[in-house]
């Protein structure tokens, strides 16, 4: 883990301390929320019931996804402050956020969770699997292995489900708003230097454009078997 992570990890450690004496646990967190989708799930789940070995391994495979992805997680997170829930072919990773009229404490909650969803994006590429998903800040209730509900929820839900789309992972406007107001436009230099790259999109969301780190011939053994996933692909390519 680079020395960028460390800072940026002990910075929220300490916010975290202090926010954690005035938060009481049987309310509503202001935090970060990050739906994903994990496309071609039930395929993929399918073949799992057939005897065939190579099907069989996709049960190897899907695991061994969400268990990379969660080893990264907490490398690069404190986890205190990072919740995470996962049913059927979907995924919640939440982040607190101490003080949100603090703008440097936002800021740096969000490029926790942007990193986040880089590390996820690579560990599913990887076993050539493709995530979409949502991203929003507000209101929740996120405690792992217990419960999770809340608007912040529904809203990265909806955004995921209804804007997506693609395989693609797109910001709210409201923290698209709020990012803008610290650093300028998107796209941002800034953001790329520290390796966060939003990117405006041809329908107007903003998005976070990590598919140019990864080899595109990463793309050439996805199946491509229903026409929806034909458009998928077509718009990565």
């Amino acid at each position: 883990m680079n020395s960028r992570l460390y800072e940026l990890r002990d910075y929220l450690f300490y916010a975290f301390k202090d926010h954690k004496a005035n938060c009481d646990p049987a309310r509503y967190e202001e935090r970060i929320v990050m739906f994903i989708d994990v496309l071609g799930f039930k395929s993929l789940i399918d073949s799992t019931l057939d005897e065939d070995i190579e099907n069989q391994l996709n049960i190897s495979k899907l695991v061994g996804c969400f268990n990379k992805a969660l080893e990264d997680i907490f490398d690069v997170s404190h986890r205190n402050y990072v919740q995470f829930s996962q049913f059927s072919d979907s995924f919640v990773i939440s982040h607190v956020v101490f003080d949100k009229e603090d703008v440097d404490s936002l800021f740096q909650a969000y490029t926790m969770v942007f990193l986040i969803a880089k590390l996820i994006i690579r560990s599913f590429l990887q076993q050539e699997i493709l995530v979409r998903g949502g991203i929003c800040q507000g209101k929740v209730f996120h405690r792992e292995g217990y419960l999770l509900f809340g608007p912040a929820m529904n809203k990265a839900y909806l955004l995921e489900s209804t804007r997506a789309k693609y395989p693609r992972i797109i910001v709210s406007k409201e923290i698209i708003k709020n990012i803008t107001a610290k650093l300028g436009p998107i796209p941002n230099d800034t953001l790329n230097e520290i390796g966060v790259p939003l990117s405006l999109d041809d329908d107007g969301e903003v998005f976070l454009d990590y598919m140019n780190e990864f080899p595109r011939t990463l793309l050439n053994n996805f199946p491509r078997n229903s026409p929806s996933l034909v458009e998928k692909y077509d718009w990565l390519s």
